[in-house]
């Protein structure tokens, strides 16, 4: 009998204890989760460290930042394929450039450290021409809308180019399509075309500077721009700043796209001396007969005194 009571005693004693303790804590599960985190990474470490693991370690890194590169690559030919199209008349085409990815991945895999030293070099200089351009077009953005406004004030006078004729490079880059598809007309503004030597002593504009809310779909626009006295009807602001805003709009995507390339090419540079250095290191001590000590493997000399 008195063990009963004692039972029951007990069985209320627990059955009182606060909620929180027959529970686990949030706290105690994350502990629980950071612990196993951090044992994970002490196996990855020590599977590294090792001869083998290093090794292999050093190939795959090489391998995916590399892929990473080759993907970045098509990513880019994607921007520059859109903005072409956006307004291919006038647009900035994209740079092309040989892509030295099978060449370091055939000397990655054949441990060739020819290729790999021929892929390091071009990513290097790579490297540097991409971080020069993308630092000078963010420095020089400022000058883009001067030297756009001063080009289109030249072109009035000199390359006039109608709908129905193309350049010596086959563009059509005439101020019909860039006025017309803008809305815009002149530099500045409309005042330009008077000076120009298409139609001297006349204060003409093209066409395309009449403004096509003041027409009905099947009213005629010829010879719209000879009406001086109705040129409210034509477009009262210059080309220039929309252009310009375009431009670099444009050139802001680039410029990012640059400096991500540029990021890209630091982590294939860095991956491949690493695979470099590994292989040296490895021919080395094969030819000497070395043994590896623990802690003191190829992948030790890398990170600790190489890189």
């Amino acid at each position: 009998m008195l063990a009963s009571n004692e039972v029951s005693k007990s069985a209320e004693e627990f059955l009182n204890l606060p909620q929180i303790s027959r529970r686990r804590r949030p706290l105690d599960v994350g502990w629980e989760i950071v612990l196993v985190i951090r044992r994970s990474l002490h196996v990855i470490m020590k599977f590294i460290r090792s001869e083998e693991g290093a090794h292999k370690f050093n190939r795959w890194l090489f391998f995916g930042s590399n892929a990473f590169f080759w993907t970045l690559g098509w990513w880019f030919l994607v921007i520059g394929m859109w903005i072409y199209s956006d307004r291919h008349e006038y647009a900035i085409l994209a740079r092309a450039s040989f892509n030295p990815l099978s060449s370091a991945v055939l000397g990655a895999w054949f441990e060739n450290k020819l290729l790999l030293v021929l892929y390091i070099s071009f990513v290097g200089f790579l490297f540097f021409v991409e971080l020069t351009t993308g630092t000078l077009g963010f420095i020089l953005r400022g000058r883009v809308a001067e030297n756009v406004k001063m080009d289109l004030l030249y072109n009035i006078n000199s390359t006039y180019v109608s709908k129905n004729h193309a350049d010596s490079y086959g563009v059509r880059l005439t101020w019909d399509h860039l006025q017309s598809t803008l809305k815009c007309c002149g530099s500045n503004n409309y005042t330009n075309w008077f000076k120009s030597v298409y139609w001297p002593k006349n204060n003409f504009v093209p066409d395309s500077c009449c403004d096509v809310s003041f027409f009905k779909n099947n009213e005629s626009m010829a010879n719209c721009g000879q009406n001086y006295e109705h040129r409210d009807m034509w477009y009262q602001r210059g080309c220039y700043e929309v252009f310009t805003d375009w431009l670099l709009r444009h050139g802001k995507i680039i410029v990012i796209f640059s400096y991500i390339f540029v990021i890209a090419d630091a982590l294939a540079l860095i991956t491949a001396v690493r695979v470099y250095l590994f292989i040296r290191c490895r021919e080395k001590n094969n030819e000497v007969g070395y043994r590896y000590k623990k802690g003191n493997n190829c992948n030790d000399s890398i990170t600790e005194e190489d890189i």
